[in-house]
């Protein structure tokens, strides 16, 4: 069970609640994705649903099953030629917590800072960087400030996205929401063509703060 009384929304919105070929295909990218965000985001959860029914909640709270280091670890042992595959019998994700998925990955959470908004992608941080820094929203500079985690043996990036200050936090939405889409059309594009897609001819200001990279250890 959760363990506070925020909404679990539903990881896989748009994909028909099916897991196969989405979390656990040959890349599973989106659980990659959920894994890092939960270990990357403080105060997440991950409820993960098997066939079996069995139900495994993923969170920091001593009353979880699992830690998301722990669930980390699982997932990279998973990948190992000789060892056993325990997520091919996950068959649903839900995100919890602090961490609200408000639809195909794009998620809410708040700080001690403010509202913040979240999402992983598998571009690498400097990828995520030079998308950040062609978008435009019309707003100062440093009206936003982007930070980044990366997780190279999961292939993964956490990316957060938050107002510099109170006063741009009624744009926070429709910023974070353009760095989400646009890093979804980088993947796609990559998936497409097998290369970076070119840059623009003319970029405008940059519309976030350059992010700030922190590694897992």
């Amino acid at each position: 069970m959760p363990n506070n009384e925020s909404p679990w929304g539903n990881a896989l919105q748009g994909t028909d609640d099916v897991v196969g070929g989405v979390a656990v295909g040959p890349d599973r990218a989106l659980l990659r994705q959920l894994v890092v965000l939960a270990h990357a985001v403080p105060g997440a959860e991950l409820r993960l649903l098997a066939q079996t029914g069995e139900i495994m909640t993923v969170s920091r709270h001593p009353s979880g099953d699992l830690t998301p280091c722990q669930l980390r670890g699982a997932l990279l042992a998973s990948a190992g030629p000789e060892s056993a595959d325990c997520f091919a019998l996950l068959t649903d994700v839900h995100t919890g917590g602090s961490l609200r998925d408000v639809g195909g990955g794009f998620c809410h959470a708040m700080s001690r800072g403010g509202p913040e908004r979240w999402f992983a992608t598998c571009l690498h941080p400097e990828d995520v960087a030079r998308i950040a820094s062609g978008l435009d929203h019309g707003l100062p500079k440093r009206a936003m400030e982007c930070g980044v985690i990366a997780d190279q043996e999961v292939g993964a990036t956490a990316v957060r996205v938050r107002p510099s200050s109170a006063s741009f936090a009624p744009d926070l939405e429709r910023v974070a929401r353009a760095l989400y889409a646009a890093c979804l059309v980088e993947e796609l594009y990559r998936q497409a063509f097998g290369v970076a897609s070119p840059p623009p001819l003319e970029t405008g200001p940059e519309p976030i703060d350059a992010p700030r990279k922190r590694r897992f250890r």
